[in-house]
């Protein structure tokens, strides 16, 4: 973990709803009391002269627009990818109640250690070992599977564990990824919802898709992810609206067999819906070029409320109430990262040299591709300041 200060720095949220972010100038700012109070200065060898800053009214603000662009029904996690600093975290699901969403064994334990309760996590891992799903499994830890192998592996842990049946079981998320076959974003590295995809099954398996759900009644999700940065609205939409088809069928082939099967409609007694739980994923991009939430270049980057709208329009099926309107889904999961946390913090470093031409200067600084993957690897987006 990197050593954290925190950042003295307040901003005011407008009775607009303008979203409040960290500007440049309040980097500025902070920087300039980092400098004067020699907040980076390494009094052992094993110090390093970095920092990361969160401003906590920032993040208030944005997943408070978050929640009102949703509606009540609507669970969001925050990836932990995003934002692995457990007080952080700890903050957040007390001041907001979200989740978060963990792609990997070692960010389960971080949320645990952070306080989060194990039907409070999504465990989105696409290569889980036997022992880690069976674990996530016993604790009842919500989880994607991501393909008809670890299907496999989930249903004799089921049957193992005697939920095989799924018998009233609507406690414990178990959902295939399914991959919507959508197209990429404009960072064809970070798009997964084409064809030669590392994740998920792919939408042309429907066939195989549904005969899953009926084999395994313990299934009550579906999940979809195209992608994290570079989406457009609409290649995020497109992948919702496909899960939802998927979900849809899934769930009017359970209620056929409940009409017609008197041992499965006793059985299932009071479930009407076999998938009763969508996990939308995230992927909405950040405004790294700006100090402005959102821009129409280089790419689109909207809004929690414009997408929320957006989705109410093209996926309805969405925002019914099951008890009221007729809907099928009594939860909807998202798992936004950077577009919920990317503009409420940012990363500090002395920069201990300077060399190469002064056209293209290379700095060496403390932090890199460990801390900052995504953006080492997409060079465009990143922001200079003079």
């Amino acid at each position: 973990m990197l050593p954290t200060k925190a950042a003295d720095a307040k901003l005011t949220t407008s009775t607009c709803r303008t979203p409040a972010i960290i500007t440049s100038d309040t980097i500025s700012k902070v920087l300039r009391q980092v400098r004067a109070q020699n907040l980076l200065e390494c009094k052992l060898p094993t110090d390093a002269p970095v920092a990361l800053f969160y401003d906590l009214d920032v993040f208030d603000d944005t997943l408070d627009r978050l929640k009102e662009a949703f509606g009540p029904r609507f669970y969001h996690c925050i990836a932990v990818k995003s934002c692995s600093h457990g007080p952080i975290l700890r903050d957040v699901y007390r001041r907001h109640g979200v989740g978060v969403e963990a792609a990997s064994m070692g960010e389960v334990m971080l949320g645990l250690e952070a306080g989060f309760e194990p039907s409070q996590m999504v465990f989105d891992s696409p290569c889980k070992t036997h022992r880690e799903l069976a674990w996530a499994l016993e604790q009842r830890i919500p989880c994607n599977l991501d393909n008809f192998a670890e299907l496999g592996r989930a249903a004799t842990i089921m049957q193992e564990l005697g939920r095989a049946e799924g018998a009233g079981d609507a406690s414990t998320l178990v959902g295939l990824r399914v991959n919507p076959l959508v197209g990429a974003g404009t960072i064809a590295a970070l798009s997964v919802s084409t064809a030669d995809s590392k994740f998920g099954i792919p939408l042309s398996d429907l066939d195989a898709i549904l005969a899953a759900y009926e084999a395994h009644p313990w299934l009550n999700s579906v999940h979809v992810h195209v992608g994290s940065g570079g989406m457009a609205t609409a290649v995020l939409l497109a992948g919702v609206k496909a899960v939802v088809g998927v979900a849809e069928a899934v769930n009017a082939r359970w209620r056929a067999r409940l009409a017609t099967d008197e041992a499965f409609a006793a059985t299932h007694a009071g479930r009407p819906s076999q998938v009763h739980c969508l996990d939308i994923g995230g992927g909405l991009p950040v405004n790294y070029w700006s100090d402005s939430a959102e821009c129409s270049e280089p790419q689109e980057v909207v809004s929690f409320g414009a997408y929320a709208e957006e989705l109410r329009a093209e996926v309805p099926a969405l925002f019914l109430d099951p008890a009221t309107e007729g809907g099928s889904f009594t939860r909807v999961i998202t798992e936004y990262g950077q577009s919920a946390t990317a503009k409420a913090g940012f990363l500090v470093s002395e920069v201990e040299f300077v060399k190469g031409p002064p056209e293209r200067p290379i700095f060496m600084a403390h932090f890199g591709a460990d801390t900052n993957v995504r953006q080492v690897q997409q060079l465009h987006t990143i922001i200079r300041h003079s």
